[in-house]
């Protein structure tokens, strides 16, 4: 049996009720493991940030051991890792369209990289309207790129535009001076 320091309870001295430490006299730590999960979970109330951080700067460091974990993590249960990656792309469907549109327009070879910030400001400096059309975008809304990537178009904010979807499924692989000119003659038929 071993007391507790922290709490005075009396408990059988296993790995069990005391965690491993190597300076204790018996190889087990003085504080049981209930006065130690309490000890930590009012630490990181008040460190919050801090503990992130290292959390952060731990995992920065050590990408294989943690690649590895979640490799075996994966394997021991691959509908349990689906429904989290499911839960996350629902909660976050914004990053979830930033990290596709980047992809491929990095597959396709165009320079530059742009964020879901980046988008919210383009949307906001066409006052959410259509770049072509005086249609309003609430919610729905394609992201376009005035020179199109297949022409020599980069993926940088500067070379985006919020459209409807009318417009943006119109104006196909054409720029935007051709598109506008496109919908003149349209206009004229």
């Amino acid at each position: 049996m071993k007391t507790c320091t922290k709490c005075g309870a009396e408990k059988p001295a296993t790995l069990e009720h005391f965690p491993p430490q190597k300076l204790g006299k018996d190889g087990l730590c003085a504080w049981c493991r209930v006065c130690l999960r309490k000890n930590h979970r009012r630490w990181y109330k008040k460190n919050r940030k801090r503990a992130i951080a290292r959390v952060k700067r731990w995992r920065g460091k050590n990408r294989c051991r943690v690649r590895k974990r979640n490799r075996k993590l994966y394997r021991q249960d691959p509908l349990r890792h689906r429904l989290k990656q499911r839960r996350w792309r629902q909660r976050h469907p914004d990053k979830v369209l930033e990290h596709t549109r980047n992809r491929k327009a990095r597959v396709r070879g165009a320079h530059g990289r742009h964020t879901k910030d980046d988008v919210a400001r383009v949307l906001f400096d066409q006052k959410y309207r259509c770049y072509f059309c005086p249609t309003r975008l609430l919610r729905r809304y394609h992201v376009d790129h005035k020179t199109p990537i297949s022409r020599g178009g980069s993926n940088w904010p500067r070379n985006l535009c919020c459209t409807c979807r009318t417009c943006n499924l119109r104006k196909g692989t054409k720029t935007v001076a051709e598109f506008i000119r496109w919908l003149r003659e349209d206009v004229k038929k």
